[in-house]
């Protein structure tokens, strides 16, 4: 899955590419990679999103999700880890 822009909540931009995707496949798992522990962890429901605007992306991101019997996992991998990915970042703000 391709990460949008910096400035796109990762939240319902991936989970509108699973559920467009998921008609097609039926996966059993498919594991999404951040470098935002904090996009990672309120999309888990580990920590709460204070920002109403962005609430309401994750409230339909679950929505979305809820609707298909794929396993989601959404990881974060600090960007100092992840030469290629920041990288492709990095080309991606340039572009």
């Amino acid at each position: 899955i391709r990460r949008p822009p910096r400035s796109t909540p990762l939240y319902s931009s991936a989970a509108s590419d699973v559920y467009k995707r998921q008609k097609y496949n039926s996966f059993k798992q498919i594991k999404i990679f951040s470098d935002s522990k904090l996009v990672c962890m309120q999309f888990n429901k580990k920590w709460k999103c204070k920002d109403q605007n962005l609430k309401c992306l994750l409230e339909k991101a679950h929505i979305i999700l809820s609707k298909i019997s794929t396993e989601i996992i959404l990881t974060s991998i600090p960007r100092e880890e992840n030469k290629i990915a920041d990288e492709l970042a990095k080309n991606g703000i340039r572009n």
